[in-house]
């Protein structure tokens, strides 16, 4: 889902560093890491579905949107457990399933997951909606389980005008409180095609896709933040998450079906041959099914990913066992793809 994002500034470095630090986790999922929902219409898989928590209600109060970091503001108060989650359906799904073996797949989906759960505490809100969601969509209910915490966080994580973090960013919120504010100068301030961290404004500003704030040349931008990337893909990719949160959101675009190509192609073109179960092509592969073209997973790419899993249950950035540093988006991004893989016919909503 990017990468789905990180809170990668506990230690508080410069705001430079910050930024820097966090584009290099964050574009994953994604973050991103790892979405969509929108074009597939949706089954209960390994178990039936199960029903989210219900947050209990609160009310807070979180300091609205600003375009300065030091200034009175009048606060916007979210109150209740956010929006309802949308119902989920079952349809036809586009593509035969790329089962490699249903007995491993669940084997590792289920020793993955209590090392999601356990790093809950350091997952971005928007990423940890994302693995609720998942959750939710796959019946796996310790990960549904966490929408509730990613609500609280969501309404209580300070804004990107206090910290310069873009995953605090206001458009974010709307995943849960869709009317909070959004203005021209909060997307102002996100890091743009001059910046490793734009990966953030092409997934971000997906969600002010109803408000007068959301640029009307959204579709070019993300084309030529595209065209800049030289490697990686996680541009690219968090393209692909915010066209299928903007779809998933309710809004269109005039040239919908041209951008999924473009980005598709993109995504395509930063897979590795033979794949490599590694962060950049793992988001890859999850966002190639999102949006509608899950023909391009192949079982050599499950079984690749299979193989990549640590002994203690996660993945690692790099793809090889020797890496020995589990990573929680890695193994949000691989959980996805496997269940995705069994599950055609299963889709979201991954994004609200």
């Amino acid at each position: 889902m990017t990468r789905l994002h990180y809170i990668a500034c506990v230690m508080r470095p410069s705001p430079s560093a910050r930024v820097r630090a966090h584009s290099r986790r964050a574009g994953r999922l994604a973050c991103g890491l790892l979405a969509l929902v929108v074009l597939a219409p949706v089954a209960g898989a390994c178990s039936s579905d199960p029903t989210p928590p219900n947050a209990a209600d609160a009310t807070t109060t979180v300091a609205p949107p600003s375009t300065t970091p030091a200034t009175t503001r009048v606060p916007f108060t979210a109150t209740g457990a956010g929006r309802a989650l949308p119902a989920r359906t079952t349809g036809t799904a586009p593509a035969t399933p790329a089962v490699v073996s249903n007995e491993a797949i669940t084997a590792a989906v289920a020793k993955a997951v209590p090392t999601i759960v356990a790093q809950a505490d350091q997952i971005d809100a928007p990423t940890l909606l994302v693995a609720s969601n998942i959750g939710a969509t796959y019946g796996i209910p310790e990960l549904a389980a966490l929408r509730s915490k990613a609500i609280t966080k969501f309404a209580t994580e300070p804004d990107i005008s206090q910290l310069v973090l873009y995953l605090t960013a206001p458009m974010y919120r709307r995943m849960v409180f869709p009317d909070a504010p959004v203005t021209a100068g909060d997307i102002a301030l996100l890091p743009t095609t001059d910046s490793p961290s734009r990966t953030q404004w092409v997934w971000s500003t997906a969600f002010a896709c109803d408000s007068p704030a959301f640029p009307a040349d959204w579709s070019q931008q993300v084309r030529d933040m595209m065209g800049k990337e030289q490697r990686g893909g996680y541009t690219a990719s968090h393209a692909g998450l915010g066209l299928a949160s903007l779809l998933e959101r309710g809004c269109t675009l005039a040239d919908a079906d041209a951008l999924r190509a473009d980005i598709v192609a993109k995504v395509q073109s930063f897979l590795p041959t033979p794949f490599v179960a590694d962060d950049n092509a793992l988001e890859a592969a999850v966002v190639l099914q999102l949006l509608g073209r899950r023909d391009l997973i192949t079982p050599e790419m499950i079984t690749k990913t299979l193989d990549a899993q640590l002994p203690d249950g996660s993945w690692g950035r790099k793809a090889t066992k020797e890496d020995r540093q589990g990573d929680w988006h890695t193994t949000l991004l691989a959980v996805w793809l496997l269940e995705a893989s069994r599950n055609p016919q299963a889709t979201g909503p991954f994004f609200s």
